[in-house]
């Protein structure tokens, strides 16, 4: 048996030509890092973490695949280097360094680890036409960016989606993906309160945050911030609906509380409204989860209004932000309204093709000169992204993808009903109908960590099919009639390894 997750043949099986390689490579690594200490030890330092991680890596090659993802979500300026037009922190090499692993284990397997479905044809294509775009694009270095970005974005997806093939790998990416983002939002609420942006970010700073009342993620922008931190609220509660043991199930509720204060505290009106719509999603596709749900925002909404009323120190500005500023102020300035006409005719004026990748900016003045001297000058929406830059096909292509998804997580569910799964997927799901609201007067396509948090979702759908056609594993998630009761559904089970479709 190889050692190493298969990458390292063992002492006995190693050829003398093998042994003297291992040997060369050895000394190439010392010599290395007596270089990199004489020029800065944290270059030398930085080495032995990079091995260090190359050798786990090796040996728990899912754990890669973990870090990966939460590199990526915790991703921000404040933890990245700038080279060039890019950032690049730790996501980027550890994205490397898993990819290529997986292209090794394919040809050891002489099977691609990459996994066939149906979104990833369609996201391919879409990956095609942006790099199509750019022979038109006005802008091309900044097309090139945006080209590399949203190839790598869907690589990920396809690598996680991947990886992520039983119900206890996601298991174990959620939970890492809710501690990852509930230690970023206790550590963005904290640094949030202890003085100016200009202070805490250094030249991080956001003219949305100047007049006070907002918090930024360690750098983040307060939406993109409010944002990251929404994806995690909905499955959490999903989840510990179905938590078989108390101390866990209460370490996912409070996981959801922290997360949604930390969006809350960002001002940002729309995380709460994508999270409400994920909610109400919740609500509308379970009676038992909707029950269950219903003590917990009560608690939530009794809380708000205490902290409107008493106060909550630099959180109570950012709550009255989002319970005191309607649906007017939203469009104040009318800054949505005139990107969004941009964008339109950006898409007409070019007959459907769009401006291009990366060329907003370049085009703008031909569509609206003023929108340039604002802090706001980008397409406030996914949709009006795709439209402006891709036009008809770029718009047609992501909504065969939005299409193709809802299909695989209908198809998922009705083979998993009654499991722990069932409602796994349902809360994933709800993240994803929570961010697809945001996204409809915010965010750009190349966004993160929406990519990283897609590949998880198609992960637990691939996973829900296969456990599907496995009995074994089907009544091993088997949600117990006891859990059912013990939420208070008040709705008799008789058999407790068998629920009614739309349990």
């Amino acid at each position: 048996m190889d050692r190493l997750g298969g990458f390292i043949p063992a002492a006995g099986t190693l050829e003398p030509g093998q042994r003297a390689l291992i040997w060369i490579g050895i000394g190439l690594v010392q010599f290395l890092f007596l270089v990199l200490l004489l020029i800065d030890p944290l270059w030398a330092l930085a080495l032995v973490l990079a091995l260090a991680v190359a050798v786990v890596s090796l040996r728990y090659p899912f754990a890669l695949v973990v870090g990966v993802m939460a590199a990526r979500l915790a991703a921000n300026r404040s933890m990245s280097w700038q080279l060039g037009p890019m950032f690049v922190g730790p996501f980027e090499p550890l994205f490397l360094l898993g990819l290529t692993l997986a292209l090794i284990r394919s040809v050891n397997d002489r099977r691609s680890r990459l996994q066939d479905f149906p979104a990833a044809k369609l996201l391919l294509a879409l990956v095609i036409w942006v790099g199509l775009s750019l022979t038109w694009s006005g802008d091309k270095g900044n097309g090139i960016v945006t080209f590399i970005r949203i190839a790598y974005e869907v690589v990920l997806v396809w690598l996680l989606a991947s990886e992520i093939r039983t119900p206890k790998r996601f298991h174990q990416a959620i939970w890492t993906w809710l501690i990852v983002a509930g230690l970023l939002g206790i550590a963005g609420v904290i640094v949030g309160t202890q003085g100016g942006t200009e202070e805490i970010y250094g030249d991080v700073a956001f003219k949305s945050m100047s007049a006070g009342g907002r918090f930024g993620g360690l750098g983040q922008h307060p939406n993109w911030f409010g944002m990251s931190m929404a994806f995690g609220i909905n499955p959490a509660f999903a989840m510990a609906y179905v938590e078989r043991r108390r101390w866990k199930r209460w370490v996912l509720v409070a996981i959801a509380m922290v997360l949604l204060v930390a969006a809350i505290s960002t001002g940002s009106r729309g995380a709460v409204w994508g999270t409400g719509m994920g909610s109400l999603f919740l609500a509308l596709n379970n009676e038992r989860l909707r029950r269950f749900l219903y003590r917990y925002w009560f608690v939530i909404a009794i809380t708000f209004a205490v902290a409107l009323l008493f106060g909550a120190g630099a959180l109570t500005s950012a709550f009255f932000r989002v319970a005191t500023r309607g649906i007017d102020t939203f469009w104040q300035g009318n800054t949505r309204f005139a990107n969004w006409d941009a964008c339109y005719r950006m898409c007409v004026e070019t007959y459907g093709l769009g401006v291009g990748a990366g060329s907003y900016l370049q085009a703008l003045p031909r569509f609206n000169e003023r929108l340039l001297l604002s802090d706001s000058a980008y397409p406030h929406g996914i949709m009006w992204d795709v439209m402006a830059h891709y036009g008809f096909v770029g718009l047609s292509l992501m909504t065969a993808v939005i299409l193709t998804v809802f299909k695989d997580f209908r198809s998922a569910l009705a083979a998993v009903r009654g499991t722990v799964v069932e409602f796994w997927l349902i809360g994933m799901a709800a993240a994803l109908v929570g961010y697809g609201a945001h996204s409809l007067v915010e965010f750009h396509l190349i966004d993160k960590p929406f990519w990283a948090f897609l590949g998880v979702s198609l992960g637990l759908v691939l996973a829900a099919k296969r456990m599907a056609k496995d009995p074994e594993l089907m009544k091993k998630y088997k949600i117990e009639a006891k859990v059912i009761r013990a939420r208070g559904s008040g709705i008799p089970v008789r058999d407790p390894h068998h629920l009614p479709p739309g349990a």
